[in-house]
């Protein structure tokens, strides 16, 4: 596990997996926090979310990494839009 990278899901969560297969999200190690935490996107939005975990794991640099990390820790991934 790394701090950014794609959030692990549920095996429940299969239009969301089937996605990030498509897309060779599995090719990088899961993580904390990620671009679309930190893009306002959750589990419930699970195509946009395979796009951006693809965006990074198509590029990861330093960089992004340092910054998705430092704006998760001032609060810009505030979790998952469904509030029960």
């Amino acid at each position: 596990m790394s701090l950014v990278g794609p959030r692990p899901c549920l095996p429940m969560q299969t239009q969301l997996i089937e996605e990030r297969r498509r897309r060779g999200v599995y090719e990088v190690r899961p993580g904390i926090t990620g671009r679309g935490q930190t893009g306002g996107l959750d589990m419930s939005t699970p195509v946009e979310l395979a796009v951006e975990d693809a965006i990074w794991s198509a590029r990861p640099n330093l960089r992004d990494y340092v910054w998705l990390i430092l704006i998760t820790i001032f609060g810009k991934g505030r979790g998952d839009a469904i509030r029960t």
